[in-house]
């Protein structure tokens, strides 16, 4: 099964990320949009993993963030990956308002699965949200990035999720969830 590692989003903010996203949908035409009920902040995708391996990831992950506290979000406002000019993603950038903990968890959960043969990720953590992907080739969005400020949220929960790919998108299931503090 595909497997990635995720902090969860609550559902009161979800319905304020909902509302920000509504608010992009007029601006950016050819953009498939994710359903907000999806929205997490990846942490570590691992890709397939077997039905054996889940426990020793689960494992690993739980012991990652047994010290870690609740973690204070800060939506900083729309983005695109690669970038504005060649969008293929489109998200909601964040910023941690406190002591780093999401960074923290990310590195410790990246650095256990090493012991289990996972590679590093080459690219720094930016925490963010994927909200919808472009579907063509779209024109550079530069300069229509809606300011988004004053959405401020906790990360309370770190999960272990399947994701399974069926026709009209990926389906994702919460294997094992890991409460902070």
């Amino acid at each position: 099964m595909r497997v990635f590692i995720a902090a969860l989003i609550d559902s009161e903010t979800l319905l304020l990320l909902k509302r920000c996203q509504e608010s992009l949908k007029p601006i950016w035409k050819g953009v498939r949009w994710e359903r907000p009920e999806k929205f997490h902040i990846t942490l570590k995708f691992l890709g397939y993993v077997d039905d054996s391996g889940i426990g020793r990831v689960a494992r690993i992950t739980e012991e990652a963030v047994r010290t870690l506290h609740p973690m204070r979000m800060r939506l900083k406002g729309a983005g695109c990956f690669p970038s504005v000019e060649r969008p293929r993603i489109v998200c909601f950038c964040l910023e941690e308002n406190g002591d780093g903990d999401l960074g923290k968890a990310q590195s410790r959960i990246e650095r256990g699965l090493t012991t289990l043969g996972y590679a590093p990720e080459s690219r720094p953590f930016t925490p963010h949200i994927t909200v919808g992907r472009v579907k063509r080739k779209a024109a550079s969005l530069r300069g229509t990035l809606p300011s988004m400020d004053d959405v401020e949220f906790l990360i309370k929960d770190i999960a272990v999720i399947r994701s399974d790919t069926l026709p009209k998108g990926s389906q994702y299931t919460t294997l094992n969830t890991f409460e902070l503090g």
